[in-house]
């Protein structure tokens, strides 16, 4: 199970190649004089084609690194499984060629083009704190100064964290769906900051083909349909069904927008 939840040192490698659109608006800001015209700058650059560049780089290099990285996983566990041998026949292609791996890269590129304004709205949350907080208009000024820094890495690592995981998701999904998998089990990673919608849905399977809402099945505010690992800051993650024998039955199957425990036999009559 563990082997389908991305690891840290993936986070920690991807993170690299943030730090250098971090560089890129650190540079453009450090003539920046009135804290009045950081957000306006903030949004030149997010139209800069140079910024555009980096971005569209970062995106494929995380697309890429996660695709190697989710075919490693997808070799370990079709050697666990005892359907292996069948399911790596039907995937070998397919895992050096990904069909979809310029539609994520678009969609990572775009995710990562955010920051830029990401940072605006955190700065000017910031001012508004402190400016109700009754603070000098220089002590304002000085303060953003130092927080800058902070601010422009904590958007840059909400992106990446938020990327890395629906990247992979996505990954996994179509290769799931490459060799006729059309399940999964829902994990979260647990410990307190685990969502009480996403600790709902731990250890329930879903069909790639309909995607929950997690928040609706407690009651709350929807966030919208969407698999694990599929929403911000999101660290749960699937892991596909190659086999029936590997799930304990009767399990959860979330199905007709509830979740219901079920047999075997029963859920055999879904995948038809």
């Amino acid at each position: 199970m563990n082997q389908w939840k991305y690891k840290r040192k993936e986070q920690n490698d991807i993170n690299d190649y943030f730090r250098g659109l971090r560089s890129f608006i650190d540079e453009l800001l450090e003539d920046v004089r009135d804290i009045n015209n950081y957000s306006e700058r903030l949004q030149e650059i997010a139209t800069d084609p140079r910024f555009d560049q980096l971005a569209n780089e970062a995106a494929r290099n995380i697309v890429t690194y996660q695709a190697k990285s989710n075919a490693r996983t997808w070799r370990e566990a079709m050697r666990r499984s005892s359907k292996g041998y069948r399911l790596y026949k039907s995937l070998s292609k397919e895992l050096n060629s990904l069909a979809e791996f310029n539609n994520l890269v678009a969609e990572g590129a775009y995710q990562i083009k955010t920051l830029p304004l990401n940072i605006s709205q955190r700065i000017v949350k910031r001012v508004a704190k402190l400016s109700i907080e009754g603070k000098r208009a220089d002590t304002v000024a000085a303060d953003i100064k130092q927080y800058f820094p902070e601010a422009t890495k904590a958007s840059a690592q909400l992106i990446a964290r938020t990327q890395i995981a629906k990247t992979y998701a996505a990954i996994t999904e179509s290769r799931a769906k490459a060799i006729g998998i059309n399940a999964y089990v829902w994990h979260t990673v647990g410990g307190p900051k685990v969502r009480d919608s996403h600790a709902h849905m731990n250890d329930v399977i879903v069909f790639y083909n309909n995607p929950p809402a997690p928040e609706e099945l407690i009651g709350k505010k929807s966030a919208g349909h969407y698999h694990a690992g599929g929403i911000y800051n999101c660290r749960c993650y699937e892991e596909p069904i190659l086999d029936l024998d590997d799930v304990s039955w009767p399990h959860k199957v979330y199905v007709g927008g509830k979740i219901t425990k079920m047999s075997r036999k029963r859920f055999t009559t879904l995948l038809a």
